[in-house]
């Protein structure tokens, strides 16, 4: 194997790690260098020992799909579609480099290409093809479901089926060039049709998606209605029931049972405290999921103390976001008797403070820093003898997550 095989190997194991690490949005850019590597040997030992392309295609794919396992990513039909694809691609483009320095070299006299030169013609290809499909994934920021996946497989097969068959006539040459000329129209209309169709899908799925959520933003909302109807009873029948309080402190008091009084005044404290921390701030997921977590802490003994202030987005239907803040909630619970939540907007950031008065071990696991991660959240812990908190920013604009602020 040559130095300039080596360096084509680079470039094509960069182009595919680029294309899978941008179209699955991962973060973890330590990891990009390890996987060019694995791909790159991999590519490279497989071409020495593996004669068979589509063998070779088969192991670079189970290759890439472990380390989408090892970046944290789910192993679905859209990732194992992806990863083919994205060799399929650079299988076209090495067959269409092929055809097009064939023409070249038929009809056009003062020119004539080399096979280095085919190689890196087809690698321009192949970068260039991997963008305009990214760009096409960044346009609509959607997921497809299965059944749309299995109609751009079918695309896909045939697309590979008509590369087979360029391949296998420029290697034996057994087609004149009009014919190489239309097999490679019809591959570039079937790349084509592999775009088309997958905007219009991803397009009509965006549609369901934004159905979707409002249909759970409705759901949720009519959960927190019932709370809040709930709650507006039971603070009904404490009012109801405080004549009836008021007599009994009266005849304690004429009969100097003191501690009762106490006792009874404490009792309707704690039962009208807990009203306290209901939350319902327009965002039908967030407020659902944070009435569950304080009425969680109360139920264990916790006091806590809120103080929301956060508009109507989009962002707080997140449900990574609402992971996040119920992960980095139930750091406290262990250790802390009194927690105080803080969640406001400044300056087009969400800021999250969460605190107790007093110093505790804060134990952290991988879920909270993926999450952070995913969400471009910065965050960092203050502790001394009479307090412990935890802050984190992030952008609740994602046009604007590049932009930092300090912690």
């Amino acid at each position: 194997m040559s130095l300039f095989d080596v360096i084509i190997n680079i470039v094509e194991s960069s182009i595919i790690c680029y294309f899978i690490y941008k179209y699955f949005d991962f973060k973890q850019i330590e990891k990009l260098w390890l996987f060019i590597l694995t791909v790159f040997t991999t590519l490279t030992i497989g071409s020495i020992f593996i004669n068979e392309s589509g063998f070779l295609i088969v192991v670079m794919s189970i290759v890439i799909i472990a380390f989408l396992k090892a970046f944290g990513q789910k192993i679905n039909i859209e990732s194992i579609i992806i990863c083919f694809l994205s060799l399929i691609i650079d299988v076209a483009c090495n067959v269409c480099a092929l055809i097009i320095g064939n023409l070249v070299n038929s009809y056009i006299s003062i020119v004539s290409l080399s096979l280095p030169e085919m190689t890196v013609l087809s690698k321009i290809l192949f970068l260039i093809v991997a963008l305009l499909f990214l760009k096409q994934k960044v346009t609509y920021d959607t997921n497809l479901n299965t059944k749309r996946w299995l109609t751009i497989v079918i695309i896909i097969l045939i697309l590979l089926v008509v590369t087979y068959l360029l391949a296998i006539s420029y290697v034996f040459d057994n087609a004149n060039v009009l014919i190489n000329l239309l097999c490679a129209a019809l591959v570039y209309v079937a790349i084509v049709l592999i775009f088309n169709i997958y905007g219009k899908l991803l397009k009509e799925n965006e549609e369901s998606t934004r159905i979707r959520l409002k249909n759970e933003e409705i759901r949720y909302k009519k959960e927190n209605e019932k709370v809040l109807s709930k709650m507006s009873e039971d603070i009904y029948q404490l009012e109801h029931n405080l004549r009836y309080i008021l007599m009994q402190v009266k005849l304690n008091e004429q009969n100097k049972k003191y501690d009762e009084n106490i006792e009874l005044i404490d009792q309707y404290i704690r039962n009208f405290g807990k009203f306290k921390s209901i939350i319902n701030t327009n965002n039908p997921y967030f407020d659902y999921f944070m009435n569950q977590k304080i009425n969680d802490l109360s139920n264990n003994g916790i006091d806590v103390h809120t103080s929301i202030n956060i508009s109507h987005s989009d962002d707080y239907l997140d449900r990574k976001y609402v992971e996040y803040l119920i992960k980095v909630i139930n750091l406290f619970k262990k250790e802390a008797t009194q927690i105080t939540i803080n969640i406001y907007e400044k300056q087009g950031f969400n800021i999250i403070e969460v605190l107790t008065s007093k110093n505790i071990r804060l134990t952290f696991d991988n879920s909270i820093k993926q999450l952070a991660q995913y969400l471009d959240a910065q965050y960092k812990i203050t502790q001394d003898d009479n307090i412990c908190i935890f802050k984190s920013i992030q952008h609740i604009n994602k046009e604007r997550r590049n932009e930092k602020w300090d912690v």
